[in-house]
């Protein structure tokens, strides 16, 4: 198949890559309420986000979910409530996935659990990367909603933090959206934070 279809030099790159190899991509750091994995200017963080983002690469996923996996083991204590930062359900029905909440169903620890039907993109908007950051943030004002009864009833008292998540962090506005129009509803007790895989 590779004769037909040849491999993209990211996937060739997962395909020799195994979970030690990701584990030494792993360089959490934090920027005010945003935490990240690692730097998306590595070779394998690079080919892991962009093959599971375009070609759904199932290996991709789960070493995303291996880093994802160690930072809540370190960074979290008590119930933690997952959510993905959704797509448009005309780009999700076009892609098939959302590439973030494919990375967040493989984790399997027992304090986590994951909603995406909490935040709600309302409108469609165009890909950030095709904008100036001063457009990105226009781009995005407005754009998520909450859904206020799915999160009451998924917040149970075990819930001690909840997270937004998404693959890349480049300027920052999606998860700032994002946390803007979710925070009002989030309970004292409950601190909400952002992680993206890479920045």
């Amino acid at each position: 198949m590779d004769h037909i279809f040849p491999p993209s030099t990211e996937e060739l790159l997962i395909r020799k890559a195994n979970i030690e190899d990701m584990k030494n991509e792993y360089s959490p750091s934090q920027k005010s309420s945003v935490y990240f994995l690692s730097y998306y200017k590595r070779k394998l963080i690079k080919s892991a986000i962009t093959t599971a983002k375009f070609s759904h690469n199932k290996k991709s996923i789960s070493l995303l979910a291996t880093l994802l996996g160690i930072w809540l083991t370190e960074h979290t204590k008590g119930g933690v409530l997952l959510i993905p930062i959704p797509l448009h359900y005309k780009r999700e029905r076009e892609r098939g996935y959302n590439q973030v909440s494919r990375v967040l169903d493989k984790i399997q620890l027992e304090n986590v659990r994951v909603s995406i039907a909490i935040i709600k993109r309302n409108r469609a908007t165009p890909p950030q990367t095709t904008l100036t950051k001063n457009k990105r943030t226009k781009n995005l004002t407005g754009a998520f909603t909450i859904n206020i009864n799915n999160l009451k009833h998924i917040l149970t008292p075990e819930i001690k933090q909840i997270i937004i998540c998404d693959d890349v962090y480049t300027t920052g506005s999606t998860l700032a959206e994002a946390y803007k129009v979710l925070k009002p509803h989030v309970p004292k007790n409950c601190k909400l934070t952002c992680l993206a895989w890479a920045h």
